[in-house]
């Protein structure tokens, strides 16, 4: 029974070991409270997972904290507004961040719209 409640215990000092150190949104603001609002990525007023070469990406932050943004494509930074032109194909990222608070992120996948000659 010894052995037992040892290995639960151990079970348990690792689970929160594993949650005080993950957000589970690339923040890892270890002791940091998580944002309070959820972060999604528009066009045209829309929320979206993929966009075209061309199209205005807009963060959209819920919560109540005055945050910054950071946009990314791969590991190039772009901006820190809150709207992003993709200008070409690719993961776009874009984090939300406030002092004191575990950071959000939200990715956009920008494809080439292979109908538009200009875009070829």
């Amino acid at each position: 029974m010894k052995k037992m409640i040892g290995i639960m215990v151990i079970a348990l000092a690792v689970a929160v070991a594993f949650t005080a150190c993950d957000d589970g949104n690339g923040g890892g603001g270890g002791g940091d409270p998580a944002l309070s609002g959820t972060l999604t990525i528009t066009v045209n007023g829309s929320t979206v997972t993929t966009a075209t070469v061309g199209d205005t990406l807009t963060a959209n932050y819920s919560g109540s904290e005055t945050v910054t943004y950071q946009w990314k494509q791969g590991s190039t930074n772009l901006g820190t507004a809150q709207t992003q032109i993709a200008n070409t194909g690719g993961s776009y990222t874009v984090t939300v961040s406030a002092t004191g608070y575990r950071s959000k992120n939200a990715t956009v996948t920008v494809a080439i719209d292979t109908n538009n000659i200009y875009q070829r």
